[in-house]
């Protein structure tokens, strides 16, 4: 089951929180190459004789695939964060000074 999970950070931390993030999938990937020498490894026949491990090899692919799909949806995910802080600072008008106004003084008159 998956939820959501709200937390602020700091505007400007966006997009560090974004690559930390990628990062994490980074490497969850690279968990699923191995994953990929493992079905190469069972495709080898050691024995011209005897088939591989079909049952394995399914097992595999059905562990790899669901792997890329909770990390597509990582991908997604930052992909629309990104996104919202590109919006976000587009729409945001830059900060400037606010400026005062002299008050003048018309006591005497």
């Amino acid at each position: 089951m998956r939820v959501n999970l709200m937390y602020s950070v700091d505007f400007e931390e966006v997009p560090d929180k974004v690559l930390d993030l990628l990062n994490e999938t980074n490497l969850k990937l690279n968990n699923v190459v191995g994953q990929f020498m493992e079905f190469r490894l069972l495709m080898k026949r050691e024995d011209p004789d005897r088939d591989p491990d079909i049952y394995r090899m399914i097992e595999v692919i059905d562990q790899i695939r669901q792997k890329m799909s909770t990390e597509d949806i990582r991908l997604e995910e930052c992909s629309n964060i990104l996104k919202g802080f590109l919006n976000a600072r587009l729409s945001t008008p830059e900060e400037s000074p606010i400026e005062e106004t002299p008050v003048e003084n018309n006591e005497g008159e």
